[in-house]
């Protein structure tokens, strides 16, 4: 869509946020008399939807280049998502019009894949095609609450799904911050971070991120917390068979046995073991008796059918004792894929029920008082706000981490967390006295050795702590060592002490390190840290192109760190890159504003190290300011 032959608003007493599609070529919509209205004084229905608006990038001039051509390929691409895209994914086609299209979904996931289905169906009509006249699209997609009828749907949340497609190049889907919680980088699809975006008429800039399908699936490797009262509780019960077959029955055990297994890396779940849950294979489900007898405050359960070697699984998650359904997906696989661990079904359950559980934690965590909230929505809620980089769900993750440390005053963890919000919050740039937040950071990680002195977590903040304070880097790499030691399992261990070892100027080690971080982790929702410490663990070791790469790979995931930014532009100029480097430049600027070459020399953890001197040298050279 095009100038005045995009979406324009339709401004009405009741539903001021509607919007009404317009084909350029066609006459206004006049109301006949004999219309019968619909009574807009009945109860509306609200409900939480998953909105896609699909969008034709140039439909004016492919038009007025060959409309016949243009109209007969819209109504035959029309035609596809409407019988064969919609039904496969639960979708409800609302409008169809000149150029675009919206659509409804109960599920991310659904919504998600009907939209990467969407995309994928264009090329066959662009055969034979010159560039300048295919068809291309770009898509939408957002998740809110919304009000819905036979007719239409109605809601900001409508709007914001367009806008959000306006910012989509073509071929490109962009999802909102609501859908991207709902989604696990490289597994469901890679995600790209494009930072705060303002909208028109949204008065508050809006986090988007661009997605596109992947075919990386990635082992999840164990992790131990020792915080476990605070976490919440996920049963997964043996799935059950639709039709009893002797030669499948032993199916839906080892589904479940595989989803236990993947989860267990993921430190804000807690998974009951199989043997608890084994005994609910023949019994009905009866939430209320698992949540008393378990303790669990999420139930897995599913069922399957087998034909002809192919098994159909459909998996439910549940809030318990409630039954409240969160989150449901139907999935296709190969038997002996399962149990040859060669499919993705495995680690789609598993990533998208670790997703859900979270996403419902936050959710509950912006509806309620901080009081009436459980330890474990807090500490999930803390974990994704405290990552997300955006100032004020940062500043929420620091209230959530404080109350849940005044509910669990003997615990380490809460003040582990509120050491890791003190670096952030230092390193990010926003605090007034970075040297105050540094103490304060260290303060609370010792508070948290003194309540567990083998916390690894603790020890490990310890750690980068004292190299970000000028403290002595060798007894800084000594704490990280011992960080390691108290469990081997923890990432941020091996972070600190790649991270430090880098300050150092100890290359292998530096490169080492943050590669075993991410091999205990690889789905943490705080991937784009790990890739920091890699990349500086590549700069030090000389590898610049692969320490630009995993910038690159930080920077996609989360735009809004300027570490990230930093890196990038030095790794550049050092691999003879300079012209790539001044435009990473400007990126670290849009940032962080106020960044001097100067002041970083004078504050960075690694000054006095062997390669401060040089990388200073490559940060002007971008032509950063001195």
């Amino acid at each position: 869509m095009d100038g005045q032959a995009k979406m324009r608003m339709l401004r009405c007493p009741l539903f001021s946020s509607s919007i009404l599609w317009m084909n350029p070529l066609q006459a206004p919509f006049k109301m006949q008399p004999s219309l019968v209205l619909p009574d807009f004084c009945a109860a509306l229905n609200r409900a939480t939807r998953t909105l896609v608006v699909v969008d034709v990038v140039e439909s004016v001039r492919l038009m007025q280049a060959d409309e016949a051509g243009t109209i007969d390929r819209w109504r035959r691409f029309t035609a596809q998502v409407r019988n064969e895209v919609l039904p496969a994914h639960q979708g409800r086609l609302v409008k169809s019009l000149g150029d675009g299209l919206l659509l409804e979904f109960e599920h991310v996931p659904a919504a998600l894949a009907a939209a990467l289905t969407i995309q994928r169906c264009v090329p066959p009509y662009n055969a034979g095609r010159s560039v300048e006249s295919a068809m291309q699209l770009r898509l939408g997609v957002h998740v809110a609450e919304v009000v819905v009828d036979d007719l239409d749907v109605y809601g900001t949340g409508v709007n914001l799904a367009a806008r959000l497609a306006g910012l989509a190049g073509p071929g490109e889907i962009v999802v909102s911050a609501a859908v991207r919680d709902c989604l696990t980088d490289q597994i469901d699809v890679a995600i790209t971070d494009l930072g705060l975006r303002f909208l028109k008429h949204f008065a508050e800039a809006v986090r988007a991120y661009k997605v596109c399908s992947t075919d990386r699936t990635s082992d999840l490797a164990s992790s131990t917390s020792s915080f476990s009262k605070t976490r919440p509780v996920i049963a997964i019960l043996p799935f059950s068979e639709v039709f009893t077959d002797c030669n499948t029955a032993v199916l839906g055990d080892a589904i479940a046995d595989d989803v236990i297994a993947a989860l267990s890396p993921w430190t804000n779940v807690s998974v009951i073991s199989k043997l608890s849950t084994t005994g609910f294979r023949k019994n009905a489900l009866r939430l209320t008796e698992i949540h008393s007898l378990l303790g669990a405050n999420y139930v897995l359960s599913g069922s399957y059918r087998v034909r002809r070697g192919k098994a159909i699984v459909r998996a439910e998650l549940c809030r318990a004792p409630s039954g409240e359904v969160i989150w449901g997906d139907v999935l296709a696989t190969r038997v002996l894929d399962i149990f040859h661990g060669a499919d993705r079904l495995v680690p789609t359950l598993a990533s998208q029920v670790a997703k859900a559980v979270t996403n419902a934690e936050l959710d509950r965590a912006k509806t309620l008082p901080i009081s009436t909230l459980e330890g474990y929505t807090l500490y999930v809620s803390s974990l994704m706000m405290l990552h997300r980089l955006c100032r004020d769900d940062f500043l929420k993750a620091r209230a959530f981490i404080e109350h849940l440390s005044y509910c669990h005053p003997r615990s380490a963890l809460p003040y582990a967390m509120l050491s890791k919000w003190h670096v952030l919050n230092m390193l990010q740039g926003w605090a007034t006295d970075p040297q105050m937040e540094g103490f304060k950071a260290q303060s609370s990680a010792r508070r948290a050795i003194d309540l567990d002195p083998s916390n690894a977590f603790a020890l490990s903040m310890d750690a980068l702590v004292m190299a970000h304070l000028g403290q002595d880097l060798h007894l800084a790499r000594e704490r990280g060592m011992e960080a390691t030691r108290a469990n081997p399992q923890e990432p941020n261990a091996w972070l600190a002490l790649g991270g430090i070892h880098s300050y150092l100027g100890e290359a292998t080690q530096a490169e080492e390190m943050p590669l075993r971080a991410v091999a205990l982790s690889p789905l943490d929702p705080a991937r784009f840290l790990f890739d920091v410490f890699v990349a500086a663990g590549k700069l030090t070791a000389g590898k610049y192109a692969e320490a630009a790469n995993a910038a690159r790979s930080s920077i996609r995931q989360n735009a809004m760190h300027p570490a990230s930014h930093r890196l990038l532009t030095t790794a550049l100029v050092l691999d003879n890159r300079v012209e790539e480097a001044r435009q990473a430049a400007h990126g670290l600027l849009r940032v962080d504003p106020h960044f001097r070459v100067s002041t970083h020399a004078r504050n960075h953890a690694g000054r006095h190290g062997p390669h401060a001197q040089l990388r200073a040298d490559a940060l002007l050279k971008a032509g950063l300011p001195a």
